[in-house]
């Protein structure tokens, strides 16, 4: 019963955020840069309850550990925020501030292969491509041994 309850959840917040990348994707390629960057800031707190740029600072199991409830990854939460972190990414991208791209695209490459590991329902084709898309775009990066190994486990799982 709770399994299909949480599972309804996920769906609903995966549709919310279609949406709000729908917008981003729009909204970045005619040049609206901050109107996609203040939704990306608005939907975060909403859906998570968290600060974007918060998540942004914070280091990596502090990170996790904020989205965790009752002992347990929300994996969620998770991807949500590292969906949302990876279409901030973008539009940082697109400004050519790499610097903050790759802040964000490190972030929500931590959410994402945690939300995954946790979670065998996120586990589709489309998220797996997301995360090998993220690794292909730090490719130019020396990862931290931890977000490795993070990577390492999320492969094996």
């Amino acid at each position: 019963m709770f399994q299909r309850s949480r599972k309804g959840y996920i769906e609903e917040m995966i549709e919310k955020m279609a949406e709000v990348i729908a917008f981003m994707l729009t909204a970045k390629t005619s040049g609206r840069y901050e109107a996609a960057l203040a939704r990306a800031a608005n939907e975060c707190k909403q859906m998570t309850g968290l600060n974007i740029a918060t998540l942004t600072m914070l280091p990596d199991d502090t990170l996790v550990d904020l989205l965790s409830m009752g002992g347990g990854l929300d994996a969620g939460r998770c991807f949500l925020a590292g969906r949302l972190l990876e279409a901030q990414a973008q539009i940082y991208e697109t400004q050519s501030r790499t610097v903050a791209a790759h802040v964000s695209l490190h972030k929500a490459l931590v959410l994402l292969t945690d939300a995954l590991f946790h979670d065998a329902a996120l586990r589709s084709a489309e998220n797996r491509a997301l995360i090998e898309e993220i690794l292909a775009r730090l490719s130019g990066y020396d990862l931290p041994d931890d977000l490795r190994a993070r990577i390492a486990a999320y492969r094996r799982g």
